[in-house]
């Protein structure tokens, strides 16, 4: 139970952080987002295998600092794309995984607005698909299927408690009916628990 603490390089100012094998050689390494000056910006810290990170590459994905990031495989080819949340951007950036760690610029899914993304399989059938909290200045989730091509395609929206803009979100199956459920957390507001209606199986 004790650790070795080491102090890496990164993003000016991290806000959001991942883990997950980016290249794919078995090592797991990180992804931040956060800013670079006043630039939102993701950037990724490869693993050297034991435990050493080095800077991979750092992409701006929006005008203003970017927010909570997630890591999945999101179109089947093994390798996880990188998705930030992007206030500046109104939507979330994705970056494309070209199957070596490096990635490709970043494309936007405009959802109006986003503070925080959760990537799963959310309606039951085996491709990730994306929750984007905070998509609306009144709060709320939205929610994008996987279109199996590693598209989304743009799901329903659902309404916080008024003034309630959620940031964080764990998952599990709450009423233990098979399908993943939600629960959200914002500025001020209880927790928000979202039983998922329609992906039991």
């Amino acid at each position: 139970g004790g650790f070795v603490v080491s102090e890496l390089t990164g993003l000016g100012r991290v806000v959001g952080l991942a883990a997950a094998d980016l290249d794919g050689n078995g090592s797991v390494d990180l992804a931040l987002s956060g800013n670079v000056g006043e630039v939102g910006a993701a950037e990724t810290l490869i693993n050297d295998g034991h435990g050493v990170f080095s800077v991979g590459e750092e992409h701006t994905v929006g005008v203003t600092s970017s927010n909570s990031v997630d890591v999945a495989d999101l179109d089947g080819d093994d390798f996880p794309e990188i998705v930030v949340a992007n206030p500046g951007a109104r939507g979330v950036s994705v970056l494309q995984n070209r199957g070596d760690g490096t990635f490709a610029e970043p494309a936007v899914i405009v959802t109006d607005s986003a503070r925080g993304v959760f990537l799963a399989d959310l309606n039951g059938d085996s491709w990730v698909d994306m929750a984007v909290l905070g998509t609306s200045t009144v709060g709320g989730m939205m929610v994008l299927a996987n279109d199996r091509h590693g598209g989304f395609v743009a799901g329903e929206r659902f309404l916080a408690p008024r003034f309630d803009m959620p940031i964080a979100v764990v998952s599990g199956d709450f009423n233990e009916d098979g399908a993943r459920d939600l629960a959200t957390a914002g500025d001020s507001r209880p927790i928000v628990v979202w039983l998922n209606a329609g992906a039991a199986r």
